[in-house]
């Protein structure tokens, strides 16, 4: 049987400075202990502009959890993939992924929040094709590919 954790990292109400950092270490701390457990995995998810503070970032929660373990996989469920570069996305998780020996996977999603998507300067009728365009570059980017790509709203062109 295996196991898994699911972290959103909210912030309870009321909070400051110190929770923020307490609730962040106390998670940490969380997860190391699972690791060493027995636990096979842990997902962070992605939101932006939450009133709870629900994690912004989960790249950059993923690096540190990466180093707070040795044996446990970790991915993330789900990044919104349209609001992000997919450039990035492939160098940031490849990065990941180096860095933890393989542990990490990359779990995209094509989001569903008006707000996210407007404060990122993107249309949400759009999301389906910048998910799977965003996927195509990414593919390309792991496999090394110089292959120019032109979609109907991304593009990368050969180094």
């Amino acid at each position: 049987m295996k196991i898994s954790l699911f972290y959103e990292f909210p912030l309870p109400r009321p909070w400051g400075e110190d929770d923020e950092h307490q609730l962040f270490q106390h998670g940490l701390d969380e997860v190391e202990a699972a690791d060493k457990a027995g636990f096979s995995t842990v997902w962070l998810t992605e939101h932006h502009f939450m009133e709870d503070g629900y994690t912004p970032s989960p790249m950059v929660l993923c690096s540190a959890i990466g180093t707070r373990t040795t044996t446990m996989k970790i991915g993330t469920n789900l990044i919104v993939s349209p609001l992000h570069n997919p450039l990035r996305l492939a160098e940031d998780s490849t990065t990941l992924s180096l860095m933890t020996g393989g542990r990490f996977a990359l779990g995209v999603g094509q989001g569903y929040w008006k707000p996210e998507f407007e404060a990122f300067d993107r249309r949400i009728i759009n999301r389906p094709s910048l998910l799977e365009e965003g996927v195509e570059i990414i593919r390309r980017c792991w496999t090394g590919s110089a292959e120019p790509f032109e979609g109907k709203r991304l593009r990368k062109q050969p180094k």
